[in-house]
């Protein structure tokens, strides 16, 4: 490491492994892989939904051992206050608004940058459900740190920051991995229905391709400035029997549906204030993974 970490920031330590820093009310989960130490690693923002943390969101994306494999440095913020309470958005909870906690994750984020000098082309977000409207707030507003995004289950049209309505221009084009489960309960996946016919116009894309997979379809857009936008709608829901009668499969049918992740393997709740797992059941023949997708997302787009 050739930089030395800001005693006055909020980052106090730059050794490996799992940390986690408090800035500003929030906590951070932030993983280190040991290469990273040494040589220039990328940057992942993984943000969690409603009523989940960082822990949670990493027991469905993976994306601190993909982190380790890769070469990138992982942060998950946690909302306040604790599961199952936990929110972004201050008309729940009243501990500030999307656009309060966006900032605050940029600044740490911008923190970690300098303190590990971290690869300024290799800077990425994701999101689920409420970590996907922040993740749209950065594609919206702060599109010039990051070098691609990835929001999963929302839309955010219904935000002050929503970019792309009556044809506005983000700041920056970059390239985007969307998804959005057809049978969703949370989230409709009707919210689509505005959101990618306006980033398509927005950013003029055209579709080349759809590829169709067991359970889930993936079409490429692509417009004359070579940026990638790729939309995967998929019919999985979170529920491992459908026929099921327990109270945690109840809460699962009702609120969830397909508000869930492909390839995870979280279908209990096994952390603290968690009210349901969030793995998506997925048909056989399906070889689905939602964070191993992302990751390849990312590694393959830099910034130029």
């Amino acid at each position: 490491m050739n930089k030395e970490y800001n005693t006055d920031g909020c980052i106090n330590t730059i050794n490996k492994g799992e940390q986690i820093f408090a800035c500003k009310g929030l906590t951070f989960d932030v993983s280190i892989p040991q290469q990273c130490l040494t040589s220039s690693c990328g940057l992942v923002l993984d943000i969690h939904g409603w009523k989940m943390n960082g822990k949670m969101q990493d027991n469905n994306t993976r994306f601190r051992e993909l982190g380790r494999k890769y070469g990138y440095i992982v942060i998950q913020p946690n909302a306040r206050p604790e599961p199952p309470r936990s929110s972004w958005n201050k008309w729940k909870y009243s501990y500030g608004t999307f656009e309060d906690n966006a900032a605050l994750i940029l600044n740490f984020a911008k923190e970690a940058i300098t303190d590990w000098n971290i690869d300024q082309k290799k800077v990425h977000v994701t999101g689920f459900s409420e970590g996907a409207v922040m993740t749209w707030k950065f594609i919206c507003d702060y599109g010039g740190l990051i070098a691609s995004a990835a929001p999963m289950s929302h839309c955010a049209t219904d935000q002050p920051f929503y970019c792309f309505k009556n044809g506005n221009i983000s700041a920056y084009e970059l390239p985007v991995l969307y998804m959005h489960g057809k049978k969703d309960k949370t989230v409709c996946f009707s919210c689509t229905e505005q959101l990618i016919p306006d980033l398509l116009f927005s950013w003029k894309m055209e579709k080349e391709e759809v590829t169709q997979e067991v359970g889930y379809s993936r079409t490429h857009y692509k417009n004359s400035n070579g940026t990638v936008f790729e939309f995967i709608e998929h019919d999985y829901v979170a529920l491992k029997q459908l026929d099921s009668l327990d109270s945690e499969s109840i809460i699962k049918k009702v609120f969830l549906g397909g508000h869930c992740f492909p390839g995870s393997s979280d279908v209990h709740r096994r952390e603290k204030g968690q009210i349901a797992g969030f793995a998506c059941s997925e048909p056989a023949g399906s070889d689905f993974n939602w964070g191993e997708t992302v990751m390849e997302f990312f590694i393959a787009h830099p910034k130029p």
